[in-house]
Parts: structure tokens; sequence; C-alpha cells
């Protein structure tokens, strides 16, 4: 079988690249087809690699802006041959709609939540008349495409809350949920255990002023409190203290070795509404031995930190200010009793949270997107 992997975006992307992976350890072929340049690849898998930009007018979803898009994907196929195509997010899953060939769509997130936050600080951010009204535009469109992608393939999501709701109007509703493979976590150094500050992972990829990030009341903390621990923050530098050790963007792997030399993670919050799925970071985190501390919003993450035990749950800014304080006196009370929790939280996270739990779920998508 050959598979195209069609996005909007480019690589590396580690949800593109463990299913693209999978793929070739079933002896298929797989291609990629992106909207940006591929900087890098995590597995280095697939055989081809076609780039063409994806140009913002291009996802407004004016009547016209599609037509070129669509038809350079309709050449690809024909060049390619491929059985089907693997669509990642709306973008792709709008164009592989149009032109009519096999595919499924792969939402990496629940878009109607994603939408709407993201286009409230889109609206916040375009100055403009015309721009907002494009941004109003565009995100009126979106809502509309996602129902008429989903009821004509099926789907893969990342949680079986956000399945349920998909399958009310498509039943081939599959869950792959944002899980590392086995390779990933073999990445993972073991423990680097330090004595002297209480370490804290943060990771965002928001590019965004401090007080339009999703993430602001985690990060507020540091520039109002000392807490006697550092945030080790990976993305861009978002606020800057002799508390906060800023790593900027670092490559996946380098990323892991960070994550080994910490004690604890934690996560900002994006939205205000329920979220039913795992950011990528997450199980990472816990595949690396450290505990989570997570928005209860963040529903999966806030009940699984919660049945077994790894992890912590914060619904405020002053309620997480109590838990970091708790933390790091529980550290220095007992340094040697922490890190001896950190290889029962990587046991957890080999049992529960591994890509290869759910790859039977990514072959199902594939056999019903042909069978269609």
């Amino acid at each position: 079988m050959k598979i195209l992997h069609l996005s909007d975006v480019g690589l590396p992307d580690t949800r593109v690249e463990r299913a693209a992976l999978h793929a070739t350890k079933k002896g298929w072929e797989v291609v990629f087809a992106g909207g940006r340049p591929v900087e890098d690849q995590l597995f280095n898998v697939f055989q081809k690699i076609h780039y063409r930009p994806w140009r913002p007018s291009e996802k407004t979803g004016f009547p016209t802006t599609l037509r070129k898009l669509k038809q350079w994907l309709k050449r690809l196929v024909s060049e390619e041959e491929p059985d089907l195509i693997h669509a990642h997010d709306l973008f792709a899953g709008k164009v592989a709609y149009e032109v009519g060939h096999p595919f499924v769509y792969d939402d990496h997130e629940i878009w109607a939540s994603r939408i709407s936050y993201q286009g409230s600080q889109a609206l916040k951010q375009d100055r403009t008349l015309p721009r907002r009204l494009a941004t109003w535009f565009a995100l009126k469109t979106w809502r509309k495409w996602e129902p008429k992608i989903i009821r004509s393939s099926p789907v893969i999501t990342v949680s079986q809350e956000i399945a349920n709701l998909y399958s009310r109007i498509q039943p081939q509703s599959f869950v792959v949920p944002n899980l590392p493979t086995q390779q990933e976590v073999e990445m993972i150094p073991p423990n680097q255990n330090n004595d002297d500050v209480f370490r804290i992972a943060m990771v965002s990829r928001d590019d965004w002023p401090l007080s339009e990030r999703p993430d602001r009341e985690a990060l507020q903390l540091w520039l109002d409190n000392r807490f006697g621990a550092s945030l080790v923050f990976i993305g861009p530098k978002a606020i800057e203290t002799d508390e906060v050790e800023n790593h900027g963007f670092v490559s996946h792997e380098e990323m892991l070795r960070i994550f080994s030399t910490c004690d604890a993670a934690l996560l900002g919050q994006w939205t205000n509404l329920p979220v039913y799925s795992f950011q990528n970071r997450f199980p990472l985190f816990l595949h690396a031995g450290l505990k989570a501390i997570v928005p209860i919003k963040d529903v999966s993450e806030a009940n699984f930190c919660r049945e077994h035990n790894v992890g912590w749950s914060w619904s405020s800014a002053e309620e997480l200010k109590t838990i970091i304080q708790r933390l790091v006196r529980n550290y220095f009370a007992d340094v040697n009793r922490w890190n001896s929790e950190k290889p029962k939280v990587r046991e957890v996270a080999k049992h529960y949270l591994l890509w290869s739990h759910y790859a039977n779920q990514l072959e199902k998508a594939y056999e019903a997107a042909l069978s269609n």
C-alpha cells in the first residue's frame, strides 16, 4: 500500500511521522506533501517529500482561493498514485475532500475548541478592518468545513471523548492519542538527579506577548514570586528572570534530554474550554519520569494524574502557586525519596502511554477509507 501524508505545515511533526513509521514497519510506502519546507525528520521514513507553500489566502475559504492548491494535489496524486491520502488537520482534509481521492481525516486536536480560541486571539491581533473581516470570514467558513469532511471519510482523533462526539455524524471514528513511539522513549536518557535546585520543565511553541498567551497565568507566577525553583522553558522566550532557564527552540531529541534533567513538569492552559486529549508533551514528561502539574480543564490529563498518582491538577493561579511552593518544600525535605519516584512514573507511562497500543486503530481507519 502507498500512503500520501498531506499537511499544511512541514516536518518535523511527530504525529505525522509516527503514523508513517508504523506504515514502513508494515512494508508500506509513504510520501509526504506539505505546505512548509521540511527542516528535519525525527525518523527519516519518507521515501519522497513534496513541498508547495500554502498561502494564507488559500486557507481563508474564499471560493476561488483553493483552486490552484486543488490542482497541485490532483497532479501529485496522478504522479504518485497513492492508495489513499492521510490528511493531517483541517486544511489538508479540505483539499483531499475536494480532490475526491480516498482519504482519512486525522484531526490532531478538536478543531471546534481550537478554532474558537485561536480565532479570538487572531481577531485581537488584526488591527485593520479588512484583516478582521477576512479573519471573521475564515473562522465562519472553517466551522462549516469540518462536519462536511468528517461525514465524507473515516476520522482519526486523539481521545475517546472526541471520537464519541464525531461518531454522531461519522460512525467510523478511530482513536489514536498523542503518544510517543518506543523509539522516542529510548531517546530519553536516565534521570540526571540534581540536589541543588528543583527544576520544572515547561514547553510552548506560542510566540505571543505575555498578555495574550494562553499560559500567561502560569508564567506570571515566576514574575511575581520567588519559588527557589527553576522553570526550564523550551520555546520562544516568554519571560526572563533569574529563576527561568530559557532554552529556545530545540530538536525533539534535545528536548527529551532536557526533560531528563528536571524534577517535575508544568502545563499551561491554552483554552477555557474542557480539553479531552493529551497534549503531545504530557506523555513525554511522564516517560522522562516527571510528575506533571496540569490545568483541571485538561480533563484527560488531570484524570490520568489522579488515577495513577503521577501528578497534580490546578484550577487557578493561586492554587498553582500553592502546589509549586509545596512541591519545592517536599523536594528539599527528602531529595532521595523524590528521585526514587521517577522510575515509578516511567513504568506507568510505559504501561499505558505508548503509540503502539493504538496502532491497530490506524490500520482500521485506513481499511475503512479504502472500502468506502
